[in-house]
């Protein structure tokens, strides 16, 4: 009833005799205020790829209960849920009056965009390469702080950074596997080395009875680096290979010539392999670029 004075009457029927009796009341409705303290329930979100940060508007005397849409519930004012990315869910908060005994129920339906939850990267470089021994340097993301290395040979390794030396010559992918803390997350990163020169002398020498000796200088080179080798009568090849054993430089030799000279002045710093090849016979000299 809205506010205001009500005639209530009931009436009676005796049905055996035939008779009846009315009965009226009067009654006053003055009305009611509600009590529920609550105002205007409504909640905020964040999405963070798969998560979503939430947040309740503030209330008195008042409690949280959520159902995050996701198979979970939780309490409080901000609680955070996990998500399948590129899905929408209805989550649903309800505020309790504690004081007043009264309860106000707001849901929203909320699309997660798609993403990549793992955010990490695995990475190394190939300082050098020094007759079979391989310098590399961990670079991957800082929270990777679990590793996996395989050398391309059957060997492996759980090092953040490993030496490594190879017993043959050739060539060998290298790959780095990560994990985050928990090993929830991972990523890979591969690249393909030359092993073109071993300690053990894998790679024959140059025989001094073909060409005689070899000289490179100077070494460190900065600007021009000059080779001499004896006079032959063989046609040859000279070459210029980086720590990978790419080739950089090429020059052919013709019978007789006794020097070369080659610019380095456009190379990057570091460590590089000069191969002499007259014949079937082979001199590998290590250099280093120095500016």
């Amino acid at each position: 009833f809205k506010k205001g004075t009500y005639k209530v009457c009931v009436k009676i029927i005796d049905s055996c005799k035939g008779c009846d009796t009315t009965i009226c009341k009067e009654y006053v409705v003055s009305g009611c205020s509600s009590k529920c303290g609550l105002n205007a329930v409504n909640f905020s979100y964040r999405i963070d790829c798969n998560k979503i940060f939430f947040e309740a508007n503030n209330q008195s005397c008042a409690t949280y209960s959520w159902s995050l849409g996701n198979g979970t519930s939780a309490t409080g004012k901000t609680p955070t849920g996990t998500y399948v990315t590129g899905k929408s869910y209805t989550v649903c908060l309800k505020v309790t009056d504690t004081c007043n005994k009264c309860d106000t129920l707001v849901c929203k339906t909320i699309q997660v965009p798609a993403c990549n939850p793992c955010q990490i990267s695995a990475m190394f470089s190939v300082d050098s390469i020094v007759k079979g021994r391989v310098y590399l340097t961990n670079k991957s993301s800082s929270n990777a702080v679990w590793y996996s290395w395989s050398f391309g040979d059957s060997t492996s390794s759980s090092d953040k950074t490993p030496k490594k030396i190879y017993t043959s010559v050739g060539s060998y992918k290298i790959c780095l596997k990560v994990w985050d803390q928990n090993k929830n997350c991972s990523a890979e990163y591969c690249t393909t080395i030359k092993i073109s020169s071993l300690r053990n002398g894998s790679i024959p020498a140059l025989q001094q009875g073909a060409t005689g000796e070899i000289k490179v200088y100077p070494n460190p080179a900065s600007n021009l680096l000059q080779i001499d080798w004896s006079n032959t009568n063989e046609n040859g090849q000279l070459e210029l290979l980086d720590v990978n054993g790419r080739q950089l430089i090429t020059r052919s030799i013709p019978a007789g010539e006794q020097s070369s000279a080659i610019a380095v002045d456009k190379l990057p710093e570091g460590l590089y392999m000069l191969r002499l090849q007259r014949g079937n016979l082979i001199k590998v000299e290590r250099i280093q670029i120095a500016h």
